[in-house]
């Protein structure tokens, strides 16, 4: 099953969370995602490269919840007894084109609860996702990493 997330970022202080419908390619299976800022902040750390950013996404204990219902109900809280740090690339934002972070296939320890067919002795999955990044403080100004001055 492969998950894909979408859509804008809910608005915070700091770092928006990822706050956008989720669509998955298994037929008979509805998909609903859940951020939680008052779990803690989510943080973005980048480190400049000239062969290519790279970057962490910080996910606070239990900040991130998916259900699935339909063929199969269960519930996945991602990073449940501590924060999780997933590796990300980074690409940068062109004229109208936010900034994107991208996920593929980043590791994260997750906690599943369910009924009788969810697979609740899994204990990680891998998270594929890409997020438009903007500054919440002026979304008109795009973020930018580079050399140290």
């Amino acid at each position: 099953m492969t998950v894909r997330s979408f859509g804008p970022a809910a608005q915070g202080a700091g770092l928006a969370v990822p706050d956008g419908p989720a669509r998955t390619d298994a037929p008979g299976l509805r998909v609903a995602v859940e951020t939680n800022e008052d779990r803690g902040p989510w943080r973005l750390q980048l480190r400049y490269s000239a062969a290519g950013t790279t970057g962490r996404l910080s996910i606070p204990a239990g900040g991130f919840v998916l259900r699935t219902s339909g063929l199969l109900s269960c519930t996945a809280t991602a990073a449940p007894g501590s924060a999780a740090s997933l590796p990300a690339r980074w690409s940068a934002g062109t004229g109208a084109s936010a900034p994107l972070l991208g996920l593929t296939a980043a590791p994260v320890p997750i906690k599943l609860e369910g009924g009788f067919f969810c697979p609740t002795s899994i204990t990680s999955a891998a998270i594929s996702a890409t997020y438009a990044v903007r500054d919440t403080t002026d979304a008109s100004r795009h973020i930018a990493v580079g050399p140290a001055a």
